[in-house]
């Protein structure tokens, strides 16, 4: 398989590691649905698991290939062993990644995306007997959902105690600038609602 020796020979700890690994994960994943060999899906979860865990590339790749990791997990029995193991990398990946959003608009997604993931941990762990663990992960889920939150609205306090005015001002600058992204992005047939990232296999 080409994309197998390209992994190979590609430099450690190179960047572009995780979406490499990643890719392969779900070329064994396909080969496996095609063949039914025990071994593709083990080389499939774990490719998802070396992207998700490596120390290198963006934060945001990461939690795709956990994301791939956790639903492989789900669809396979006999890596489902691992469930939990990927969703506790998936839920500290999403501290990494909270709030790196450049929109008003897709930190709004994010907040959803965020919110369906810790979901989805709390139930495997409670399907492993694991209420403690379930509970951790939506305290985090919601402290994540809670932060994103508040740092959508910037705290202009101490800036009104130093020039009342000029607070002011800026408080209209965001929201007409708010008000103008929201119309921009509501005018995308797209974007007329928000949903739930599906997390799937791509």
């Amino acid at each position: 398989m080409f994309q197998r020796k390209s992994f190979d020979i590609a430099p450690e700890g190179h960047a572009i590691l995780p979406a490499w690994m990643d890719l392969l994960g779900r070329s064994f994943w396909e080969r496996f649905q095609l063949t039914g060999v025990d071994e593709d899906l083990r080389l499939a979860a774990k490719y998802h698991r070396l992207a998700a865990t490596s120390p290198f590339g963006p934060a945001s790749r990461r939690l795709e290939a956990a994301q791939n990791w956790t639903m492989l997990c789900c669809r396979a029995e006999s890596v489902q062993d691992q469930s939990l193991d990927a969703y506790k990398v998936a839920v500290e990946l999403l501290s990494q990644v909270a709030g790196m959003e450049q929109t008003v608009q897709k930190c709004h997604a994010s907040l959803i995306d965020h919110s369906s993931l810790s979901t989805a941990a709390a139930a495997a762990a409670f399907q492993f007997g694991k209420p403690e663990m379930a509970l951790e992960w939506l305290e985090q889920g919601r402290c994540l959902v809670w932060n994103q939150l508040t740092s959508l609205r910037t705290p202009v306090d101490d800036l009104r105690a130093h020039d009342q005015n000029l607070a002011e001002e800026l408080l209209g600058v965001s929201r007409a600038l708010e008000n103008a992204g929201c119309r921009v992005e509501m005018d995308r047939p797209e974007s007329k609602s928000f949903s739930a990232k599906q997390f799937r296999m791509r």
